[in-house]
């Protein structure tokens, strides 16, 4: 049951992180690799006109949800993806998917 709730918790969190458009666009730039907060910043506060204290309050909810690792290195602070850290999403999904096509063929 522990397990279940827990599962539950980083799905609520995951979803709660995505459910943003800056946050996810932060993800897509992120899939090229490594990249340091100032230009993340930099390129958000382009695309959305926000500043780079707010691009910095959602690096930490993507963070805080476990998608994103950082990693300090001197001055700057370098942000990647997790790998699998979505999986809990497309799994629920499949499973709706899944509980769709049962439920059609009654």
């Amino acid at each position: 049951m522990d397990a279940d709730l827990d599962r539950a918790a980083r799905l609520d969190a995951t979803l709660a992180a995505l459910a943003d458009p800056v946050r996810r666009r932060l993800l897509e730039l992120l899939e090229v690799g490594p990249t340091s907060a100032g230009d993340l910043a930099a390129s958000a506060a382009s695309l959305y006109g926000i500043s780079h204290t707010r691009v910095s309050q959602h690096l930490k909810v993507l963070a805080t949800a476990g998608l994103v690792d950082v990693a300090p290195d001197g001055t700057h602070r370098w942000y990647s993806l997790v790998d699998g850290a979505a999986d809990d999403v497309a799994d629920w999904l499949a499973s709706l998917r899944l509980s769709r096509a049962r439920g059609a063929g009654r």
